[in-house]
């Protein structure tokens, strides 16, 4: 839902960071589906990461309004917490709306080196994570490098590792994997131990829509713009100011 309200700034946002559309809304998740269902084709595969953005999208998809061929899960979402992903919505409600098939990615975000390679040769794992890598559409959120990122919330990281990240130059992560203000990856360990597609296969897909906000998430944002992560943007008014004014 693009009101026109801030067509400068859109219009402004995609000549600064090359995008292929920019909106800029008060609701991202109604403003983000309606973004997915203008650009998703019937025979393309949508790939997700977890969050709260990405649930607002899903929970915004009027069926009828657009089809694709599967919804791939992009990234691992165990954790030992009892914090809720938002992933079995996620793909719920774009498999009813979008009349789309699903791939789970039944593992953690983060596991030991040796679990995560005998975990890549599962075949339902590797076939979700190659599904994931070829999408022709990927929608996802950044989570920010601090204390209350959805990764901590949720356990995937602690304190020790969150300053480890910062030291390394760490601005951001998409799906749990580390980027520092160019968006270029920052090898840390955690890298070798993640469960979710890479950074570069995040850059090279076509149609990559970021649906993120508020000042917490600003550094992330523009980490992912810099490092061409993502191609179509969804934010709030305040966002896109920042964003313009860096």
């Amino acid at each position: 839902i693009s009101d026109d309200l801030h067509a400068d700034e859109e219009r402004e946002l995609e000549r600064r960071f090359g995008l292929t559309e920019a909106v800029v809304a008060a609701n991202a998740g109604r403003a983000g589906a309606a973004l997915l269902m203008r650009r998703i084709a019937a025979d393309d595969v949508l790939g997700f990461t977890w969050g709260p953005e990405q649930v607002g999208v899903a929970s915004a998809l009027v069926p009828g309004m657009a089809s694709c061929r599967a919804v791939v899960q992009l990234d691992g979402a165990m954790s030992t917490a009892a914090y809720q992903t938002g992933t079995e919505l996620i793909l719920s409600r774009c498999a009813e709306t979008l009349h789309a098939e699903t791939f789970r990615l039944p593992a953690p975000l983060y596991a030991a080196p040796a679990p995560v390679r005998s975990m890549r040769e599962d075949s339902v794992i590797s076939r979700t994570l190659d599904a994931g890598r070829r999408a022709e559409v990927m929608m996802f959120g950044v989570g920010a490098v601090s204390t209350s990122t959805t990764l901590f919330e949720g356990s995937f990281l602690d304190t020790s590792m969150l300053d480890e990240l910062v030291a390394l130059g760490a601005v951001g992560e998409i799906g749990g994997r580390f980027f520092n203000a160019q968006g270029e990856p920052v090898h840390d360990e955690l890298q070798q131990r993640a469960m979710s597609v890479a950074l570069e296969d995040i850059r090279s897909c076509e149609k990559t829509i970021l649906v993120s906000g508020g000042a917490g998430k600003y550094q992330a944002i523009l980490g992912a713009l810099r490092g061409r992560l993502a191609r179509l943007l969804v934010c709030d008014i305040d966002s896109a100011r920042w964003l313009l004014a860096h």
